[in-house]
């Protein structure tokens, strides 16, 4: 059969469905929200690959084991069956050697790339085999990274990620994608609605903050947005509100400069 393979650098290609089998040695049996996943796929498409490795099924076909993303998997089954997915699934395919993986390790590093991209990477290489050790080296670059990396990746909401694409990933900071990914619901999945609102509070917040110097014009204009930092403060506790309060110490600190 000839390979499915199109990019021989990254180990990245396109399989058809109906060639994915799921792994019987896993040890996951129960797949929670797979219709909200579905949803979410069906909106901003699959943001992170399956990781598969090859395999031949009773008749010699070759086939596709899945070695991670089985939820994914059984969430474009049910779009399948709904209509709303057509065509194959992208997929990293496993080398057979580790050596092979630090190869497409190495080949992942690309300039300009957003954090949650790259972080998305490193879960499928580390769900393929790799080590952190192993994947910071053939990166270059720290544990800490990859590890920060990953949590974004997989702690803020596929939804959000395609929002976050839609702007500039300079003006985003750790600290504020740190606190998104933090945002969970009580089963431990991304909470959209928190993140949601705790970006819009936060890009409220900054271009407030940007406003302001141009626009001290007086004493009511000026405390009716100190109240909405207030109010952010307290609803938003750790970095978020440290950072809010900050910027309230410093417009209370201009008021006497203001002319009403």
């Amino acid at each position: 059969m000839e390979s499915l393979i199109q990019d021989p650098h990254d180990g990245v290609c396109e399989v058809p469905f109906d060639l994915l089998v799921t792994n019987p040695r896993n040890v996951r049996r129960m797949y929670l929200k797979v219709k909200e996943l579905a949803d979410s796929i069906a909106r901003v498409g699959l943001l992170q690959n399956l990781v598969v490795v090859r395999s031949h099924d009773e008749s010699g076909r070759e086939v596709f084991v899945i070695k991670a993303g089985e939820r994914r998997y059984r969430a474009i089954k049910k779009l399948i069956a709904e209509g709303r997915w057509t065509g194959g699934v992208t997929c990293l395919i496993a080398p057979e050697s580790d050596g092979d993986l630090i190869n497409v390790a190495e080949n992942t590093a690309r300039e300009g790339v957003p954090v949650w991209h790259e972080g998305r990477r490193f879960v499928e290489l580390l769900d393929a085999g790799m080590t952190q050790d192993e994947l910071a080296n053939a990166l270059g670059c720290s544990r800490a990274y990859i590890s920060y990396a990953r949590n974004v990746a997989e702690g803020i909401h596929p939804d959000l990620i395609a929002r976050l694409d839609r702007i500039n990933s300079d003006t985003i900071t750790a600290r504020v994608l740190r606190q998104l990914a933090r945002l969970k619901t009580l089963d431990d999945e991304p909470d959209l609605e928190r993140q949601e609102r705790l970006l819009e509070h936060i890009t409220k917040a900054r271009d407030f903050a940007k406003k302001t110097p141009k626009k001290y014009k007086s004493q009511k204009w000026l405390s009716g947005r100190l109240d909405l930092l207030s109010a952010l403060a307290e609803e938003y506790p750790a970095e978020t509100a440290r950072v809010l309060r900050a910027a309230i110490r410093f417009v209370r600190s201009q008021e006497s400069t203001l002319t009403l």
